[in-house]
């Protein structure tokens, strides 16, 4: 059916406007075309503020200005309100006269302009070199090189960029200063601002990446990154795009009630690191470490402060690592991957704990590393058997705990409590078992399969022991097994154990509970920092 309107029949409207939209269609429309707009003057004074904006159909536009060497010089993400965004930066003096390039970025549209920078009364100059304003020049100390590197601070968030003059200003200090291939980057950037955002474009991380760095360091007044030899494997393999590390404060109001909650008021911070636009959440296997500055709470006792680990969802784990440095005011902890943490206190006191092993006991419950044996007890003088201690060292992992095989052990069973853990154990090599097909789990650890399982665990998690103390021979060293010389000798030089009365170190004497967790303690403590 027809229906007409004023003597002209629908259908004949609605095929004059869709001819119309088709020929508008082929027509190009000047700054409509791709759907993003940059609007940016093309000449500013040093000193002066540059605004720019425009239009996007996304809600977020990615915003930089780049010296004619491609080094990026400022960096921002406005939000895109009805279409539109906005950002404004004042131009430092010292940024030298020349010519710019402003790019603007909505997912796969892109639009630049450039820009001339000039003093007042003076022409503009091709740039040959740009710096970073009031960058300190690299100090070497030891085998670690350090870098300041100075900030454009923009709503609230800080950048900085690396430039390549600066790396090679690091690169030549590590071979005359230093003087060997195996050597620490330290990068140490102030601000107040709640955001900061470390830049190292493409070529620069390239050239820095030809290093065989031992340790790679990002370290701000927000918190601090470090990056072991093993994970900047991954950020080398991933320095073919601009790599950027973000530190950042969220809001608090965007946590979930519970979150805010646990961590009454405490530090909370998001790690994020970048290449181009991809995020690397995991390190291959290395350890990245994380630092959050934290002023105890009146009464709080260091060993209860722990991190929490915030994923997405809201959901809340404590971290089975970390130690408080009361020197420095930070809580130092590793992670497998960057996310969003926050330090929380968690402290359980137990009724029969006191003396020597209180500190100890307090930092690994705090942590679920350890548990009491009920009635808010925890037995310290009790030995403890082979399965519990197993269990010990697989929460202090923190790593998924497999399913138990039945065929692995002939006196362990899929329902016993333990079997998992063994599992576990025998898996990656921490515990393995007494021979003819048996672990005893129920048997009593002596002190010399502590020890040893203590320093096969540190093995499986690329833990090397430092050398605090000299080599010293315990008077019974005669009776120690064959297989646990070795070990037991590293962890008496790492300060992990001791000897007892008489130089002796009781070989064959079984472990009570709260000699476990003082060594264990002491091995946690010294891999978190």
């Amino acid at each position: 059916m027809e229906i007409a309107i004023g003597g002209v029949r629908v259908k004949k409207i609605i095929a004059s406007i869709m001819a119309v939209l088709i020929f508008l269609s082929a027509v190009p429309v000047k700054g409509f075309a791709s759907g993003l707009t940059l609007e940016a003057p093309s000449e500013i004074v040093n000193g002066s503020e540059l605004v720019l904006t425009g239009t996007s159909p996304g809600s977020e536009v990615i915003l930089h200005i780049q010296s004619d060497s491609g080094e990026i010089l400022f960096f921002d993400t406005p939000t895109v309100t009805s279409g539109k965004y906005r950002a404004a930066i004042t131009i430092p003096s010292s940024w030298p006269n020349g010519t710019y390039k402003i790019t603007a970025i909505s997912d796969t549209l892109v639009e630049t302009k450039s820009l001339i920078i000039r003093s007042s009364g003076i022409n503009p100059s091709p740039i040959t070199n740009p710096v970073v304003p009031n960058t300190e020049s690299p100090v070497a100390k030891g085998n670690t090189v350090m870098l300041e590197v100075a900030t454009t601070v923009l709503n609230g968030r800080a950048t900085a960029v690396v430039t390549m003059e600066q790396i090679k200003q690091v690169i030549a200090m590590m071979n005359d200063k230093v003087g060997s291939n195996r050597s620490e980057l330290r990068i140490q950037v102030k601000t107040k601002a709640d955001q900061l955002v470390l830049q190292l474009p493409s070529q620069v991380a390239g050239t820095l990446f030809e290093r065989d760095l031992t340790m790679l360091v990002l370290d701000t007044t927000l918190g601090s990154i470090s990056f072991d030899q093993k994970s900047i494997q991954t950020l080398r393999g991933a320095a073919l795009k601009d790599l950027e590390f973000m530190i950042k404060q969220p809001n608090r109001s965007t946590l979930l009630p519970d979150v805010q909650r646990v961590l009454d008021g405490r530090p909370v911070i998001d790690l994020t690191v970048t290449a181009g636009k991809s995020l690397i959440s995991n390190f291959g296997g290395g350890t990245v470490k994380a630092s959050i500055p934290y002023t105890l709470g009146g009464k709080e006792d260091p060993n209860g402060v722990v991190i929490y680990y915030i994923a997405d969802d809201g959901e809340m784990k404590v971290m089975p690592n970390g130690f408080y440095d009361q020197q420095s005011g930070r809580m130092t902890f590793g992670v497998k991957h960057l996310s969003q943490y926050g330090i929380g206190y968690n402290q359980i006191i137990f009724a029969d704990v006191s003396g020597w092993s209180k500190d100890h006991i307090t930092y690994l419950a705090a942590r679920g590393i350890v548990y009491g044996t009920g009635e808010n007890k925890f037995s310290p003088k009790n030995s403890i058997t082979r399965a519990e201690m197993v269990a010990i060292l697989a929460r202090m992992s923190g790593e998924e705990i497999p399913a138990y095989k039945d065929s692995l052990f002939t006196d362990v069973h899929k329902d016993d409590w333990y079997a998992s853990y063994i599992q576990w154990g025998h898996e990656n090599g921490v515990a393995l078992g007494v021979g003819n097909g048996l672990f005893n789990p129920k048997s009593l650890i002596t002190r010399e399969e502590l020890a040893v399982m203590i320093y096969r665990y540190a093995q499986h998690a690329n833990y090397s022991f430092p050398v605090v103390n000299e080599k010293k021979q315990f008077a019974d060293s005669l009776k120690f097994s064959n297989w646990t010389t070795n070990e037991i000798s590293v962890l008496q030089q790492a300060g992990i154990i001791h000897g007892k009365e008489g130089n002796k170190f009781d070989p064959k004497g079984n472990a009570s509970r709260e000699e476990a967790a003082k060594m264990i303690a002491v091995l946690v403590q010294g891999m978190s920092k």
